[in-house]
This record gives C-alpha cells, structure tokens and sequence, in this order.
C-alpha cells in the first residue's frame, strides 16, 4: 500500500494456434517466467497469484512485492494483453477509481502519475 515503485508488465498473447496446441494455463507460466526473472534480478518479499485464484470480479494478474538493492520497495504486476484489457476496461476494471483517486491527489497538492513502457521480445 505504501509502494513508492510500481513496475507493470504486459505479455503479448500467444498466437490462436499455440492457444490450440499449448496446455490451457500457458499463459499463466508466462507470466511465472517474468516472476522468476524478477526474482533473479531483486529479492521478492511477497507474491499473489491473482491468475491461479482471480479476484470475484475476474481480475487477473501476478502480484510480487520487491526489495531492491536500494532498500526500497518495488510492486510488479505481471499479465497478458487480455487480462490486461480485461483490468482496465472489463468487468474487474477500476478505472475510474484510479481517476477520482489521481483527481483527489492533485486536488490536495499532491502527484501520482503513470508511465507505460512496452517492450517487445525478439
């Protein structure tokens, strides 16, 4: 609640025929392959699985809580494409909560802001 940090990693989906071919839960070992880099880069200090057990609303995603080398503390989200769009505008969206909620800070004086940065894998 207190994260100074956020880091939120978006997958591509997989192709519909690897969906075909590959076990239903690929996406979700993706999404542990990023967990485990992150660990390997930064020492994990919590983690919820949102994809195994989604929140009653459908939200799915990974949640890891960080150290970094700096002491300070790191939130990683970690998702695919469609359950990132299926957080921002779905049923399990929050959207505008985020708004009022960043209106309301800058309203007391206060910033909050947020920066995409994708990355594409070769």
């Amino acid at each position: 609640a207190n994260d100074l940090l956020a880091l939120r990693v978006v997958l591509d989906d997989s192709p519909r025929d690897e969906w075909q071919i590959s076990p239903a839960n690929r996406p979700h070992s993706r999404c542990l392959e990023v967990r485990d880099l992150a660990a390997s880069l930064w020492d994990e200090q919590g983690f919820r699985d949102y994809i195994a057990a989604p929140k009653p609303n459908g939200y799915c995603s990974l949640h890891m809580q960080m150290r970094l080398p700096s002491g300070s503390n790191l939130e990683v989200q970690v998702r695919t494409r469609r359950m990132h769009e299926e957080a921002e505008t779905g049923s399990a969206a929050h959207a505008l909560y985020k708004q009022t909620a960043m209106h309301e800070a800058a309203q007391r004086g206060g910033w909050a802001t947020t920066a995409p940065i994708y990355v594409q894998a070769s």
